[in-house]
């Protein structure tokens, strides 16, 4: 008798296990399917006279979710950039050690107090 693996091969278990694989081939087949399905021809015109192209309506209809997609994730990361990052190359995080600095030692162990989760209601104080 060989040995057994403590759990046996459900496939369910499996399919959990590879769900992000199985998410990604069904976004896959669906935009397949849409690519498919949408095959009429259109032209597209750009503006300011760039040009035209002709192209069947669901490849066109994907690449202009793609470029939206594509501008939001550059100007997302440009207004995070610029919250997150002060000019002079301060960030964020030197600025509030700078102010904890400021304070006196009382108000700063009692603020490090609250920032770590203890507090004097539950019993934990860390000092």
């Amino acid at each position: 008798m060989g040995l057994k693996s403590r759990r046996s091969s459900n496939p369910l278990r499996t399919l959990w296990m590879a769900r992000k694989l199985v998410a990604a081939a069904i976004v896959l087949g669906i935009l397949l399917w849409f690519i498919l399905m949408n095959h009429q021809e259109v032209t597209l015109y750009f503006p300011f006279g760039l040009g035209n192209a002709r192209s069947s309506l669901g490849v066109v209809v994907l690449l202009s979710a793609l470029a939206g997609g594509l501008i939001t994730a550059l100007l997302s990361a440009f207004f995070w950039a610029r919250k997150w990052y002060r000019p002079g190359g301060r960030s964020h995080d030197d600025a509030h050690q700078e102010d904890l600095d400021e304070q006196p030692a009382s108000e700063h162990n009692q603020s490090a107090k609250v920032i770590a989760g203890g507090s004097r209601k539950r019993g934990r104080i860390l000092l």
